[in-house]
């Protein structure tokens, strides 16, 4: 198999080497990890209500929503930093990414257990992907 090393490949590479180095204080709070996931689906969850009201609410600006994607059964959370990039090596927004697809996942787990996505490599996209966000289960 070969890997090309693209602009965008280097500058996530970079990324992750500055989160190491800035995270080196904190290792005690969170883990850093990487690893190969198919991702079965990505989520969009709108707050609402109490959990709106603490997020800020200035007019004109998008709904705050949690957004997050499923790899068998670990969910891996998508923060404002993080970084995805497609099969051509491009910087994509979570809208534009095509689920299900098999990735390399850098996160970083933190001591509540939450996995936060630092960076996304869609190395496939498999059959009957599409760009959609699942509808999330009722609760």
């Amino acid at each position: 198999m070969k890997y090309r090393i693209t602009l965008p490949v280097v500058a996530v590479l970079l990324v992750m080497f500055l989160m190491v180095e800035i995270s080196g204080s904190a290792e005690n709070s969170l883990t850093k990890e990487f690893k190969e996931v198919v991702i079965t689906s990505k989520y969009k969850v709108e707050m609402t209500g109490g959990q709106r009201d603490k997020r800020d609410s200035t007019p004109g600006k998008e709904p705050f929503s949690v957004k997050y994607l499923l790899g068998g059964t670990d969910r891996f959370e998508l923060i404002d930093d993080s970084v995805l990039i497609n099969q051509n090596g491009k910087y994509i927004a979570p809208d534009k990414l095509r689920v299900p697809c098999k990735a390399m996942i850098d996160y970083q787990t933190l001591s509540n257990g939450k996995r936060n996505i630092i960076a996304l490599q869609v190395s496939k996209i498999l059959s009957g992907s599409t760009e959609k966000w699942t509808e999330p289960l009722p609760h």
